[in-house]
């Protein structure tokens, strides 16, 4: 494609990305154009999160997802009931994504999650991505990933609730201040930040430990569902309320308590408005990222939207 004077950009690009470019500059679209994202899991929140990244117009996309159309109940709102239920998750999701913008490369993988993290090569990624994974598998990608200093966040939606981890690992950004001076006018400065990551366990604890300001029941259901899931390695379900009532109990026992944790356990995939928000929240936080505006958004969000 022939390029433009655009600093690079081709004039194809420089027509499909005409509107951002006004918004943040062609320096962000190009270090946009670079990134490379990693995507565990094709959950409705991701393809929240990955739809807004491709039409931002990030480099590359690789989707991770073992599973077929019909092992996944709902969610992805990529996949229509007229596809195939033998058809790979992650293949149906990448050919969707492709015709959003040709302009970004996107692949998929059939390989599980363990079998991708042991047999490919994660520091060729510039961020990790996960999705509706366990507390335990979250802290194994956490690690990893810290490892490798390479940013991860993940995301974990569950009826009108979910949640939101970032660990940046160590990032400088810029921000734009604004002061009035002596004579009245308001004078602009780019001042760089840094910040320092803090991994998923180091988060856990001080949520556990934390006097929130608010009471906040979803906290409550959270803190006991994150330690539940980190001892048995696996998703809490509607069959583990005997033994989460009874942590709860010992926790903050409330009748609005055990609506909240009745309510996140039964439900496996979040409802659309939450992956709506959720998915907006992450995926400003990564194009932000890229642009050197802000980093990752806080460590820990949780969003009970009912």
């Amino acid at each position: 494609m022939e390029e433009t004077k655009m600093e690079g950009l081709t004039a194809e690009e420089a027509a499909v990305y005409d509107r951002q470019l006004r918004v943040w500059g062609v320096e962000a679209q190009q270090r946009l154009r670079s990134a490379k994202v990693l995507v565990l899991g094709c959950s409705g929140a991701a393809m929240e999160v990955i739809k807004n990244l491709a039409l931002a117009g990030v480099g590359s996309i690789v989707l991770v997802d073992e599973r077929t159309i019909g092992q996944v109940n709902q969610g992805n709102f990529l996949i229509s009931s007229e596809m195939d239920e033998n058809r790979l998750l992650s293949e149906a999701s990448a050919c969707s994504l492709r015709e959003m913008n040709p302009l970004v490369k996107i692949d998929h993988s059939d390989k599980s999650l363990t079998d991708f993290l042991e047999n490919e090569q994660v520091e060729n990624f510039g961020i990790v991505l996960a999705f509706d994974l366990s507390s335990s598998d979250v802290d194994k990608v956490d690690s990893l990933c810290s490892a490798k200093s390479i940013p991860f966040a993940c995301c974990i939606c569950r009826g009108v609730s979910g949640w939101i981890f970032s660990n940046p690992q160590n990032h400088e950004y810029v921000v734009e201040e604004s002061k009035e001076n002596k004579n009245g006018e308001i004078v602009k400065n780019l001042k760089q930040k840094r910040i320092t990551g803090i991994k998923f366990l180091e988060m856990l604890e001080q949520i556990q430990s934390a006097a929130p300001r608010r009471k906040s029941p979803m906290l409550d259901t959270l803190k006991i569902c994150m330690k539940y899931e980190l001892k048995v390695g696996r998703k809490v379900s509607s069959d583990d309320w005997e033994a989460l009532h009874t942590d709860l109990k010992a926790l903050a026992s409330s009748e609005q308590n055990e609506l909240a944790l009745q309510s996140y356990i039964q439900e496996d995939f979040g409802i659309a408005p939450v992956l709506a928000v959720l998915g907006g929240i992450l995926s400003n936080d990564v194009i932000k990222r890229y642009s050197e505006v802000s980093s990752l958004g806080q460590h820990f969000e949780s969003h009970p939207l009912a």
